[in-house]
């Protein structure tokens, strides 16, 4: 009677710690998403705010705008 008994207590604590790690996860994506979400926004603005956002690499600072026009064109134009 006593090994049924301890085999169900390790059972039933497996699926307790299972059901409370998944809610414990749960918990922390739901924050780190609410977290990430608002440093997003503050840092490219509201969804719609901005037509679009260009983003480059340290070395493209030294294209000169003409090039730099020509390749959002040419991106434009692809993009219809």
């Amino acid at each position: 009677m006593t090994k049924d008994s301890f085999k169900r207590d390790i059972l039933t604590l497996i699926v307790v710690s299972i059901v409370i790690g998944s809610l414990l996860a749960g918990l922390v994506s739901l924050s780190a998403n609410s977290y990430f979400s608002k440093t997003l926004a503050s840092l490219v603005g509201d969804y719609g705010e901005y037509d679009i956002i260009i983003q480059s690499r340290e070395e493209m600072k030294t294209i000169p705008p003409p090039t730099s026009k020509k390749l959002l064109m040419k991106f434009s134009q692809e993009r219809g």
